[in-house]
């Protein structure tokens, strides 16, 4: 009869164990699928932040034309700049395209960033959820998005507030879900407010 009762406990105990271990294993997936995107995610908004951060301090740079900003608006922003000390200022836009979904991925939210000089093609700078841009005056207070319409008003421009929020293109577990029904990605955010010294 012990002999009995010592393999059936050890069958519990090996279950018991077996269960932890398929457990463990399994959320050694996720955190391991949940890194590698994030890298992947970290890299692709390093290599977007440096072609913004290029440009973005040099807004305004060798322009004497005092238009500085063509456009201003919440995801699309057309400044004048130089690229370097020996060229002239360039007419920059930068863009995201919100009426076609990117090929290739499960998020619904993904959208492609676009970089343009103008009298050029646009160039494609990476895929994003947000863009999300906003303008300070002189007294590092937001300028109203509705005022930005008139030239004078984009002439009161001191700074820039950007957010950018690369997502992964697919979902780490299909079970993650937000507490509306929404998928989760992984995902990187980066904010940086500009002061181009040229305004």
């Amino acid at each position: 009869m012990h002999i009995l009762i010592d393999i059936l406990g050890s069958i519990i105990i090996g279950g018991i164990v077996l269960l932890l271990h398929f457990g463990l294993s399994a959320r050694m997936n996720y955190v391991s699928t949940d890194l590698l995107l994030s890298n992947s995610n970290g890299s692709n908004t390093v290599e977007i932040t440096q072609i913004i951060e290029q440009d973005f301090y040099k807004i305004g740079y060798r322009d004497t034309t005092n238009i500085v900003f063509e456009l201003a608006k919440e995801n699309a922003i057309k400044f004048k700049a130089a690229t370097d000390p020996d060229s002239l200022p360039s007419t920059f836009y930068y863009y995201v395209d919100t009426t076609n979904q990117v090929q290739g991925t499960e998020n619904p939210d993904d959208r492609f960033l676009y970089r343009q000089i103008i009298g050029k093609d646009a160039e494609m700078i990476g895929v994003v959820r947000n863009f999300n841009l906003t303008y300070l005056d002189s007294a590092n207070k937001t300028i109203s998005k509705d005022s930005l319409f008139t030239q004078s008003d984009r002439d009161k421009i001191k700074g820039i507030n950007i957010f950018l929020r690369v997502e992964s293109s697919f979902q780490v577990s299909e079970d993650d879900k937000t507490a509306s029904g929404e998928d989760v990605y992984s995902f990187v955010e980066w904010k940086k407010t500009f002061y181009p010294k040229n305004l």
